[in-house]
């Protein structure tokens, strides 16, 4: 069964009803990634999440939105990786200076593969 090599892409946004800039943020990156040439992205809201503050130590519990989407790159191939991780570096200053109050904002990335019919 053949397989295409992608890269998923997933940015975490903590949920702050009372603050309409969480929400841009979570609707940009998720426009951001179907303009990017991924072509589409996917959000899921709503996810109970528990953090360990690495500022007081301490449990944070909170709500979180997950954007996510598959770059048409092979993490195997070093320079596609490379952009990859170098975009994302910026997207998540982006993020974090949009909301500066949180103590960080999660982007993760790693290989997936699509199975072809």
């Amino acid at each position: 069964m053949p397989a295409s090599p992608k890269t998923r892409v997933e940015v975490y946004i903590p949920e702050r009803p009372g603050d309409p800039s969480y929400r841009k943020t979570l609707e940009w990156i998720a426009d951001e990634f179907t303009y990017t040439g991924a072509g589409g992205a996917s959000v899921i809201e709503d996810v109970d999440g528990r953090y360990l503050s690495p500022a007081t130590r301490k449990t944070i519990y909170e709500r979180t939105g997950v954007i996510y989407s598959d770059f048409p790159s092979d993490w195997a191939n070093t320079d596609e990786r490379n952009e990859i991780l170098n975009y994302l570096e910026g997207l998540k200053r982006f993020a974090e200076a949009v909301l500066w109050q949180e103590e960080t904002i999660m982007v993760l990335a790693y290989p997936v593969f699509h199975i072809a019919q």
